[in-house]
């Protein structure tokens, strides 16, 4: 009899946690789509190019910096030191380079490891959410918290 208690305890379980896993994918689905209806995700879908610029405070020191997308997958940025080098990389959608004017060099040095990564990602215009199965990425919902008096879902991406 206890064999049986046993089993009818692990069915019930492996049921409880099946039907909680689907829950959780639909909810994760849900909470998906009406992010990307909130940001307005079909109209960024739309653009084919995009132009950011701006100043940021590293280790104290301010740097400005300029980076251009364009689909597909294509990534160009400048930064602009406080001492006045420069530093610019690109990737054109197969490989990535970067030149630095404290380099002295004339060619480009070619991308590899993280920092190809690292450009390479910046091409993405859509956003790494957008499409994550088809990326191959990893999306778990973490369940909810509050931030700031609001509550949010805790989304963890893996890719």
């Amino acid at each position: 009899m206890k064999t049986f208690t046993n089993l009818c305890l692990l069915i019930c379980l492996a049921a409880f946690f099946y039907t909680s896993a689907n829950a959780q994918d639909g909810d994760l689905e849900e909470i998906i789509a009406k992010y990307f209806e909130k940001i307005g995700q079909d109209d960024i879908n739309k653009i084919e190019s995009a132009i950011a610029t701006g100043t940021s405070i590293y280790f104290g020191q301010e740097t400005s910096f300029r980076q251009i997308q364009k689909r597909p997958d294509k990534a160009y940025m400048e930064v602009l030191l406080v001492d006045g080098q420069i530093i610019k990389q690109g990737y054109n959608g197969v490989s990535g380079w970067m030149l630095a004017s404290w380099m002295n060099a004339v060619e480009p040095v070619e991308l590899v490891g993280p920092d190809l990564k690292t450009i390479k990602d910046m091409g993405n215009i859509e956003g790494d959410l957008w499409n994550w199965k088809e990326k191959g990425h990893k999306l778990v919902l973490g369940g909810r918290q509050e931030v700031a008096g609001k509550p949010v879902f805790q989304l963890t991406l893996t890719k």
